[in-house]
């Protein structure tokens, strides 16, 4: 199976998850404004298996793709105690929004979670080229070297080193790089006049 193909049907199990949740929404809001759930369906009819609890019709079917939720008054004629139609604007609107909304916090939270397991992504800056007689080369840098710090402060952004090449233009700057697996100390001088091949003359 091509790459392609397999991130293709990828979307579906992702696009069953936030239906499922979304309907998730909808039953909670029906629920807390006093409107009567029909039925609680996980995936797409035709149903497989189907059981009563609370005065819920909760059903499994065959197509298992999202879900849906059934509440009284879907027919528009509806209007006994328990359904939508007999609801004010705002509790109708409720309901309305509650799907989307659901879909908003599930966001929020596996923003959170990931955040969590991954922590927030940093960016890393490797020489792709040393030029000859530059600064960089005087200071034994090597393609592949990677920035770690710069005159004892981390290099989290390009205009970090930028900005220090800057302000020791012309002067020893200290600037450790990690090569494999050993970091490396090394002593660097920016060019005062940097020219077409910059203050360093490293390409990342």
């Amino acid at each position: 199976m091509s790459e392609g193909l397999l991130n293709g049907l990828l979307i579906i199990p992702v696009l069953a998850v936030l239906i499922l949740v979304h309907e998730i929404g909808h039953f909670v809001a029906a629920r807390s404004v006093g409107v009567t759930v029909e039925e609680f369906g996980i995936g797409i009819p035709p149903r497989l298996k189907g059981w009563r609890r609370n005065g819920v019709l909760w059903s499994i079917n065959w197509i298992p793709f999202g879900g849906f939720v059934r509440v009284k008054g879907e027919d528009a004629n509806d209007t006994d105690p328990g359904s939508m139609n007999a609801k004010g604007p705002l509790q109708r609107a409720f309901f309305l929004v509650a799907g989307s909304t659901m879909n908003f916090l599930l966001a929020i939270v596996l923003m959170i979670v990931i955040l969590g397991i991954l922590g927030v992504p940093r960016q890393s800056f490797y020489i792709g080229e040393v030029l000859p007689n530059s600064p960089a080369a005087a200071a034994g840098w090597q393609v592949n070297d990677r920035i770690v710090s710069v005159a004892g402060t981390a290099v989290e952004r390009d205009r970090d080193l930028k900005s220090r090449s800057k302000e020791f233009a012309g002067q020893e700057m200290s600037v450790v790089v990690r090569r494999g697996d050993e970091l490396v100390d090394t002593l660097v001088v920016p060019r005062e006049n940097p020219g077409d091949q910059g203050a360093l003359g490293i390409r990342f």
